[in-house]
């Protein structure tokens, strides 16, 4: 697969019928069993999975002010889900929409996709566009190695 990316600003992030589990573990093989425990988690409560796995990545400030990100992985369903139907640590949002965002497109090598993020900031700093640090991960597609992400990178809200 040829690498390729590229940015769009500003660009709006919409997700329907969203189920959100938190993660505390980064390491692939948590990251794909919960991934797959929500796809369960849709099914078992009578609902289809609908659209790619996305990841959130949210930066928190501990009491020792040191950065650690929050993350979460998220699916959507093709209809509403009760939270009633669900495990209690899954999370149900009817709609989740992100407006004013750098996004980037990449295509290449999953040991590659540190790439976005200098891309994210890189653009944020050419466009003076301040960021609140929050990224969303949109995995349109993956084959062997190779990745399709489409990452989402809000700026920070400029209403009074």
């Amino acid at each position: 697969m040829r690498r390729t990316i590229g940015t769009e600003y500003p660009r709006t992030l919409v997700l329907e019928n969203v189920v959100r589990r938190r993660i505390r573990a980064l390491d692939p093989g948590h990251v794909r069993d919960t991934a797959v425990a929500l796809v369960r988690d849709i099914r078992d409560s009578g609902g289809t999975p609908r659209g790619p796995l996305v990841q959130r990545l949210t930066p928190r400030a501990n009491e020792d002010h040191v950065v650690a990100h929050e993350t979460a992985l998220m699916r959507q369903s093709a209809t509403p889900l009760s939270p009633a139907d669900l495990p209690p640590d899954v999370e149900v949002e009817p709609r989740v929409e992100v407006s004013d965002c750098i996004l980037v497109r990449f295509r290449g090598d999953v040991s590659d996709l540190d790439v976005v993020y200098s891309k994210i900031n890189v653009s944020a700093y050419e466009n003076e566009i301040e960021l609140d640090g929050t990224v969303y991960l949109v995995f349109a597609g993956e084959d062997g190695t190779s990745v399709e992400v489409d990452a989402f990178a809000p700026a920070v809200s400029r209403e009074p």
